[in-house]
């Protein structure tokens, strides 16, 4: 699943996805999860998880969408979600 996942953000990276949200975090981590497994935001936590990702709360999922849908991006005050460390 890590390759996927690498090469997914590798695509989010060249089509310049990052800058056009202004780098956030949360709407990155989703997006992989989004493409693995069309869902909605909730479902994606769970795609995330079973995919070895540590996800965000859906409280925060939510409130970085709403900011987003309203033109607006969160300026490093959501934390995001963090892909887990491969012991």
């Amino acid at each position: 699943m890590g390759c996927l996942l690498d090469a997914l953000m590798g695509v989010y990276d060249v089509l310049g996805l990052g800058a056009a949200v202004g780098g956030d975090e949360v709407f990155r981590d989703l997006v992989p999860g989004r493409i693995i497994e069309p869902a909605s935001k909730l479902d994606s936590l769970r795609v995330l998880e079973e995919a070895g990702v540590a996800a965000a709360s859906y409280r925060t999922v939510a409130a970085a969408a709403a900011c987003l849908c309203e033109g607006g991006v969160p300026a490093g005050a959501v934390r995001g979600v963090r892909r887990a460390r491969e012991n």
